[in-house]
């Protein structure tokens, strides 16, 4: 926490930016929210590629149209006279917002709704504070229903998948059934593949595909096709050749 100035009220801060920062986007007007960091931190590939998967995939599940919002490092502000309260998850999802762009998520504007899921997903720089400080915030201050965290690489977190849910609004830990954690908000079971989160559909049976695997899908459905109509067509001349000889030799035979 820190002041603005002896004349100005407290300034609340999650320490995302500095009172430099917040002073200059005071000075662009009380609509100005900023969308990115000044100065961001870089991420691994894994990272990157991790999140990137895990958005896909949602997506997947709930396409468009769609009042579903799927949102990737993309800033929350919750109280509009305090820029300095943001967060920046890695992935959330909100339900019936609607899927509109934004360049920054604002709950005043959202009827007040927090996300229903929370992904953070482990790197060197944030991993302490997606344990600690995060979890705090998205437990007693935005409520958040859900909160999963997941490690690529291994070895940050405790374990390499993580889920909590929020109950009489105090975090239990969701236990793992069979490899799989199971989100009641997205109706979906959680698992490891390699470096990789994925979700598996209860409900159908099966796993959600990546668009490799559905393109891979589709090659093998077009072979199978293609393998079925050469036979077809070889049959069918097998057929053709074999009522030609027929034919012959009735003629042979009745001459």
């Amino acid at each position: 926490m820190s002041l603005y100035t002896p004349d100005r009220p407290i300034r609340l801060s999650t320490g995302v930016f500095t009172d430099e920062e917040l002073d200059y986007f005071d000075s662009r007007g009380p609509d100005y929210f900023p969308s990115e960091e000044t100065h961001p931190v870089g991420e691994s590939s894994w990272h990157y590629l991790s999140i990137k998967l895990a958005f896909e995939l949602l997506e997947r599940v709930f396409p468009e149209p769609s009042d579903v919002l799927i949102s990737a490092n993309q800033f929350i502000y919750w109280d509009r006279q305090q820029k300095g309260l943001v967060t920046g998850p890695d992935l959330f999802v909100v339900k019936g917002v609607g899927r509109r762009p934004r360049s920054v998520y604002k709950t005043w504007e959202e009827g007040d709704k927090t996300p229903d899921v929370v992904f953070e997903f482990a790197s060197e720089e944030t991993w302490r504070n997606d344990l600690s400080d995060k979890k705090t915030l998205f437990e007693k201050t935005l409520r958040i229903s859900e909160y999963f965290l997941f490690d690529p690489m291994e070895g940050l977190y405790p374990e390499k998948l993580l889920g909590y849910r929020l109950i009489g609004g105090v975090y239990q830990r969701i236990e793992m059934q069979s490899g799989h954690l199971y989100s009641e908000e997205l109706e979906l079971e959680l698992l490891v593949s390699g470096r990789y989160l994925r979700f598996f559909d209860p409900k159908l049976g099966e796993l959600i595909p990546t668009a490799a695997e559905i393109e891979l899908a589709r090659r093998k459905a077009e072979l199978a096709r293609q393998q079925e109509a050469e036979a077809r067509q070889q049959a069918e001349l097998e057929v053709a050749r074999l009522r030609a000889e027929l034919v012959a030799l009735h003629n042979r035979v009745t001459q």
